[in-house]
């Protein structure tokens, strides 16, 4: 059980804030494709070092860690203010397709709204096919394997640790990838929104 999805949603959201927003403290003013980029490899990083000491941790144990992690994520977003804008938050976040040749000059309303859609029906898609697939390989079948018997798996000379960390990993950035949509999509990011 990872309870840690609002840490990763806002590690995404205020990772991409931070490269592309016009107010940001730090960074800021890039095309937010770098920033969807950004707020991806924030929540890698940081799903690599909260996993290596907590995925040896049995699972109601991993799920007190994971739920810690997000409180102590929301706490430094809220307090370090002057990297993440504090408890004010962070305003001047573009559209994503601000900037792009034929996309970023759609007027306000509809046409917005339905571009917005059409990218994260595209994204939603395009990560669904791609976990159906992870699910279907090999990784995959090892992955329901340790799932269902780790021991069983080991005993078979699966790393399991290995395979359990790639999962951690996988899962947060699909995470971050939501917060990088929500983020440009509502133009303005507060603590509370975590």
């Amino acid at each position: 059980i990872n309870f840690s999805v609002a840490a990763f949603f806002g590690l995404g959201a205020y990772g991409t804030a931070l490269m592309s927003s016009s107010d940001a403290p730090v960074l800021g003013n890039f095309p937010p494709i770098l920033g969807l980029f950004f707020g991806l490899a924030l929540a890698g990083i940081l799903a690599v070092l909260i996993g290596i000491p907590t995925l040896n941790l049995r699972e109601d144990y991993l799920a007190i860690a994971s739920l810690g992690l997000a409180e102590v994520v929301r706490l430094v977003v809220t307090n370090e203010g002057q990297w993440t804008g504090g408890a004010v938050g962070l305003s001047g976040i573009p559209r994503f397709f601000e900037g792009w040749p034929l996309l970023g000059n759609l007027s306000r309303g509809v046409p917005t709204a339905a571009a917005n859609l059409l990218l994260v029906s595209t994204f939603v898609v395009v990560t669904y096919l791609f976990l159906r697939r992870v699910h279907r390989s090999p990784w995959g079948r090892v992955q329901r394997t340790i799932r269902a018997d780790e021991d069983l798996a080991k005993a078979l000379g699966k790393d399991t640790y290995r395979f359990k960390m790639e999962s951690f990993v996988l899962g947060s950035m699909v995470m971050a990838l939501a917060g990088v949509f929500f983020a440009h999509l509502q133009l303005y990011l507060s603590p509370g929104v975590m």
